[in-house]
């Protein structure tokens, strides 16, 4: 039997239309255990509605489904939205507007490098504001709120993308399942506080039977993503050049750029918060699949598994590193035994590929 004060609490929370995410998140943020949130979320009457879609079925929606629904949340809420995405976008346009105007390349990459850093923050405040149902309460907020899980979102990710590379290293089939079953574990820090191999193992647990599934839904959207890439770039290349090579790309360094910034801006503004969105309404439907306990064995079971290829990830990138460092040692030791003059020497590799980065533009 929960604590009584919480079991009341949870009962009039409910009874007021907050969700089961909503109240987790604010028993959570006020210091209650997540084992006795959990217990008193599991016996306190009330059904909870979801945050996104209170009419989800008990079965997985087609991928184009899925999309219209994240689209019509999303031009739904685009204001708030876009009070989130409006950092990251800003110093988008100025990266390209150091680009076309003949800025010094430092300042260009100065702008990319902050846009990442902002970008990384932005969209730790829109899951928070999705995952728990709080649209309206205002980008800065939610910026303050999203800026406690970074540290434990950008290690959940770690972890999983570590894991995913162990079972890429033993052929391409393992890697893509692994990340697939990898796939939500974001959405259990945010709605659950769960972190670490905690979340990493309730991701596994929810998508393990219905990895085909997700998967499906996955490469739908996926597909579209390419297709929208594709037209973006497309256009890009008729509005700015004449012929017929800059239209699919190849016009050049400013061409490129300006594609890739492009790319960039369609990036932050549309796909990544649709995403976002349409992973959560998985994550809706994958969290009604299953009790909400996972057994203790089970737990073992999966978490052997994730320690498993996590180490097979671990020696593969040692390893890579080795192999590379043992290249550009032999590489160098060729360069600098053969005769030849100063001038030649830091005109070519690797000194010359340095030079052509920082003229890419």
């Amino acid at each position: 039997m929960p604590n009584q004060q919480l079991y009341d609490y949870i009962k009039q929370a409910r009874a007021s239309g907050a969700s089961d995410d909503q109240i987790r998140q604010a028993l959570l943020g006020v210091g209650w255990p997540v084992e006795e949130v959990e217990n008193g979320l599991s016996l306190a009457p009330g059904q909870a509605q979801p945050v996104i879609d209170p009419n989800q079925p008990l079965f997985l929606l087609s991928g184009p489904t899925l999309l219209v629904r994240s689209l019509s949340f999303y031009w739904s809420h685009f204001r708030h939205i876009l009070g989130i995405i409006a950092a990251p976008l800003i110093f988008v346009v100025l990266n390209l507007a150091l680009i076309l105007y003949g800025a010094p390349p430092i300042f260009a990459l100065l702008a990319i490098l902050i846009f990442l850093i902002v970008n990384y923050f932005s969209y730790q405040a829109l899951l928070y504001m999705v995952v728990n149902g709080q649209m309206d309460i205002g980008s800065w907020e939610a910026y303050k709120k999203g800026a406690g899980f970074i540290l434990p979102s950008a290690w959940i990710s770690a972890l999983a993308a570590i894991t995913a590379l162990g079972g890429y290293f033993l052929l391409v089939v393992p890697g893509v399942i692994i990340s697939i079953l990898l796939s939500q574990p974001v959405y259990f820090l945010f709605s659950r506080g769960d972190r670490g191999m905690s979340a990493l193992i309730k991701s596994w647990y929810y998508v393990r039977g219905n990895s085909s599934k997700v998967f499906a839904r996955f490469l739908f959207v996926g597909l579209m993503i390419l297709i929208l890439y594709f037209v973006a770039t497309v256009v890009v290349g008729i509005i700015s050049f004449s012929n017929i090579q800059s239209v699919v790309g190849f016009a050049g360094n400013n061409g490129n750029t300006a594609n890739q910034s492009v790319q960039s801006i369609v990036s932050t503004l549309f796909v990544n918060p649709i995403m976002l969105i349409y992973g959560y309404l998985i994550f809706q439907y994958l969290i009604k699949t299953k009790p909400e306990a996972i057994p203790e064995e089970t737990k073992k079971e999966i978490k052997k598994k994730i320690v498993i290829f996590m180490a097979i990830g671990v020696v593969g990138v040692v390893a890579l590193f080795i192999m590379m460092g043992a290249l550009l040692t032999g590489f160098l030791k060729s360069v600098f035994s053969a005769p030849m003059s100063t001038s030649l020497i830091f005109s070519g590799p690797p000194f010359g590929l340095i030079g052509l980065f920082f003229n890419f533009r």
